[in-house]
């Protein structure tokens, strides 16, 4: 079981400097989650922005 709220980091995940105005995610940041569920065999997608 591996629980993250978004596949790639985002910029309002830092806890001070973040801003819902200004929101960037980083889709390179994938490549390290991956690591925590590549080989599954299910994935379940709750995501919002």
């Amino acid at each position: 079981f591996y629980w993250a709220p978004f596949l790639v980091e985002s910029k309002s995940d830092h806890p001070k400097m973040h801003s819902i105005l200004n929101q960037i995610i980083m889709p390179d940041s994938i490549v390290k989650h991956a690591e925590n569920w590549r080989g599954v065999d299910v994935l379940i997608f709750n995501t919002y922005i």
